[in-house]
């Protein structure tokens, strides 16, 4: 869910609020972003993976063009 979206708190507003929730993006900062907005909303499971390579490096996922 793009966090720069208008409808970003509406879209999370739908998820669990119990699930567990592994964030990432380009450059880590939109991620950290939507982390936050997250946890302000309730959320508690929230990790925030960084870059998108950084996330990769994490879950051992490659990045794939």
């Amino acid at each position: 869910i793009d966090v720069e979206s208008g409808d970003f708190e509406q879209l999370v507003g739908d998820l669990d609020l119990e699930g567990e929730y592994q964030l990432y993006c380009r450059s880590g900062r939109r991620s950290a972003i939507a982390k936050q907005k997250m946890l302000d909303a309730g959320f508690a499971n929230v990790t925030d993976l960084g870059s998108l390579e950084e996330a990769a490096e994490a879950t051992g996922i490659a990045i794939t063009p």
